[in-house]
């Protein structure tokens, strides 16, 4: 039910003396039937056209039952998915106990992406692809789809997936190189467990990194507490092999790295260990980045 009749896409005025019993318990009198697109994939048909409501109600069982699609209702949104497909056809976000729809307003107005489709309808094929290859960037479906991608197609094409999952924070400052020797600082990260273990049923890794010629060195892990006595082969090997010590070991917080038996070592060795902040791992970026180029 509506009180906006500007909303309607097809509209007939009702005959006889249709009356609903609204929630303070008047009496309001139905002024007409209609059906109205609230997306793409969701149209409403019958909506009655109420004009003595202040806000619009929409039926969940009339929904799901027409637009054969599935509501899942969450603490603070609630989605619709196409039954045949699982497909999200349309959300609405939680708001004083009331659920609104996000795709139009009560001024009808409409989204970004709704518009986006209502103006151009390759639009939702290429969005449908672009799903279906697991989300590649736009211009790799500019070169797999030619005939659906245009210049003024790929300016206004939003995929919300792909802006949440691939969203990064504030890049931090980058810091000025200071020129040093080999060996003088080494960037250190642990990762893992993976679900599937190697051939030698080892399911981590642990890089050292150079921080003056990049160098990495990487070693397959059955165990992080194997990280102790890894680093001790480490460092022997850079003492045997290149005639020089290590000056800093910089870490991230894991208990692997700081514990008693090799926070002893390090002092005793006159190592520095360094470590990042918690929840910033861009201070121990070199290693993180590290991990990206291994996988």
């Amino acid at each position: 039910m509506t009180d906006a009749h500007y909303l309607f896409s097809t509209y007939s005025p009702c005959a006889g003396n249709l009356k609903v019993k609204i929630a303070d318990g008047t009496v309001s009198p139905v002024a007409g039937k209609g059906s109205i697109r609230i997306s793409e994939s969701i149209t409403l048909n019958p909506i009655l056209h109420v004009p003595n409501l202040s806000c619009n109600l929409l039926s969940i069982s009339q929904l799901t039952k027409s637009s054969n699609c599935l509501a899942k209702f969450l603490p603070f949104h609630c989605v619709f998915q196409d039954l045949s497909s699982g497909k999200t056809i349309g959300s609405a976000k939680e708001r004083e106990g009331l659920y609104y729809f996000d795709e139009t307003d009560v001024l009808g107005q409409c989204s970004p992406t709704v518009c986006n489709s209502a103006s151009y309808p390759k639009d939702s094929e290429l969005l449908l692809w672009h799903k279906r290859m697991d989300h590649p960037s736009f211009q790799c479906l500019k070169h797999l789809f030619p005939s659906l991608c245009s210049n003024k197609t790929l300016l206004d094409f939003q995929c919300e997936v792909c802006e949440l999952a691939k969203h990064h924070r504030a890049s931090f400052p980058k810091s000025k190189y200071k020129p040093s020797i080999p060996f003088t600082l080494i960037h250190s990260d642990l990762w893992g467990p993976s679900r599937t273990s190697n051939r030698t049923h080892k399911k981590w890794f642990i890089t050292f990194i150079d921080d003056h010629t990049r160098l990495c060195w990487v070693y397959l892990l059955t165990n992080k507490t194997e990280v102790q006595s890894v680093f001790m082969n480490f460092h022997s090997m850079i003492q045997t092999q290149f005639q020089t010590k290590i000056q800093i070991l910089r870490t991230n917080n894991g208990t692997e790295y700081f514990n008693h038996s090799l926070s002893t070592y390090l002092q005793e060795n006159g190592i520095t260990h360094q470590s990042s902040c918690v929840d910033t791992p861009q201070q121990n970026g070199v290693a993180e980045w590290k991990n990206r180029h291994i996988f």
